[in-house]
């Protein structure tokens, strides 16, 4: 009996010495892929970068999305190599040169998510030097926890090797950024500006009595074709006349600001992502497609596809956005509704400081959500959890049944908002929904 004991305990020692083998060949053998590698990590950098515009002076809604379509297009760069059949951004996007960006000479000697966590590290502290020390120490924290759990799975001179590498292609595509001439934006949000005057045209109407970011349409995009994608039609006519289609929208906009209900005040605010209470509507996309991904547990190929394709998407729809603004010029509605209609008209949401036509909540909801319907499900019921923490308004979960309803429901904000005449709202979501659509036809693969 003593002899069958002890060769069942060799039989057990030579099977755990096999499945530990086995691990040990899973662990080492497995971070040559992308899709290797859940994508959490990838969540938690962008979570990140929202509290850093949040908490970082300077960072309006175009410098941030500026910001994220950056840091999406690096984290693609960084693990693309990982992904078969996918290529290099090089040469693809607009001012990203051939033959750039350091690539790796053996693909398979990288554990990717390593370079991932070093790539977005780095870029960040690039990207945000003007933080706070608090903010900067957050970065650091991030990536050493991450980098201490990859060496712990790991051969630690691969991941030496890689985070090498990761902050190496960090400042290639920080210079890269660097090119496009808004590396400091933050600085300059209301640069000197004479704003056209005339009937209808835009006059300041808040606090700012300069526009934000009235040169914002000539920055440089990552693809030619959503700007042009991104034309839409001229504004309805300047008229004081109560049958003109003006005047009816004005008075649309004065009726719902009479009769606005708990439901549409709340819709109004949930939406506003002003500098200052979130990280503007391109965070507030970029959050719900983190929580989106992380429920699908999709993998960090998956995440890294889409992120990129949003970043794309979002900060080539600002640009067309502000481009269309300050080609029309139009006045607010509030500057309208309080000269023809009652003087005393006080809207939901304060006006923003640039011109009304089109409406950029509605531009970037149309690109944004556009892609993620094409990648993520175009029928995918989903919570939105990203006013969760916020005490000035009612962040409860708001729970949509696709991503195209609550594109809809970002641009009707503007509306109960008293912001955006109606057809600001529906020729802005047109033309974010084109801009999306080109970005989703805009080949990754070799």
């Amino acid at each position: 009996m003593r002899t069958t004991t002890i060769l069942k305990l060799a039989i057990c020692a030579c099977a755990l010495l096999i499945l530990q083998s086995c691990a040990k060949d899973k662990i080492v053998n497995s971070f040559d892929k992308t899709a290797s590698f859940d994508s959490k990590i990838a969540h938690e950098w962008f979570a990140l970068q929202s509290d850093l515009i949040k908490n970082t002076s300077g960072f309006s809604g175009p410098v941030a999305a500026r910001s994220f379509g950056y840091a999406g297009i690096t984290l693609y760069q960084a693990v693309y190599q990982g992904m078969p059949g996918y290529n290099s951004l090089e040469g693809k996007i607009e001012g990203l040169k051939p033959n750039s960006i350091t690539s790796v000479s053996d693909r398979t000697k990288y554990h990717w998510a390593a370079v991932a966590n070093a790539a977005m590290a780095e870029f960040f502290r690039l990207q945000f030097k003007s933080t706070s020390v608090e903010n900067l120490d957050r970065i650091n924290e991030l990536e050493l926890y991450y980098k201490d759990i990859y060496t712990k799975l790991t051969n630690p001179d691969i991941i030496d090797a890689s985070v090498q590498y990761g902050r190496t292609l960090a400042l290639e595509m920080n210079q890269y950024a660097i090119s496009d001439g808004q590396s400091e934006a933050y600085n300059t949000n209301y640069p000197a500006y004479i704003p056209a005057s005339g009937a209808g045209k835009w006059v300041p109407a808040g606090k700012e009595k300069t526009p934000l970011q009235p040169y914002w349409g000539s920055t440089r995009s990552f693809l030619t074709g959503n700007i042009v994608a991104g034309k839409t039609p001229e504004p309805p006519v300047y008229s004081e006349e109560k049958s003109s289609q003006l005047y009816k929208e004005a008075y649309e906009l004065f009726t719902i600001r009479e009769n606005i209900t708990t439901y549409q005040s709340d819709i109004a605010k949930f939406w506003d992502d002003a500098t200052g209470k979130s990280s503007g509507t391109a965070g507030h996309i970029f959050f719900i497609a983190g929580t989106v991904l992380e429920s699908q547990r999709s993998n960090l190929a998956k995440a890294a596809e889409v992120y990129c394709r949003l970043g794309i998407a979002l900060h080539d729809a600002c640009i067309a956005g502000w481009k269309t603004k300050f080609q029309y010029n139009t006045l607010s509605p509030v500057t309208f509704i309080r000269k023809q209609i009652d003087g005393d008209f006080t809207p939901v949401l304060p006006p923003p400081p640039y011109p009304e036509y089109s409406s950029a909540h509605s531009v970037l909801a149309g690109a944004g959500f556009t892609v993620l319907s094409e990648y993520l499900g175009s029928s995918y019921s989903f919570a939105d959890y990203s006013n969760y923490k916020r005490a000035d308004i009612n962040g409860s979960p708001k729970n949509f049944s696709s991503f195209m309803e609550a594109a809809a429901e970002a641009g009707a904000s503007r509306l109960y908002g008293g912001v955006n005449f109606r057809s600001s709202v529906d020729k802005g979501l047109e033309q974010g929904i084109r801009i999306g659509g080109n970005t989703s036809k805009f080949s990754l693969k070799q």
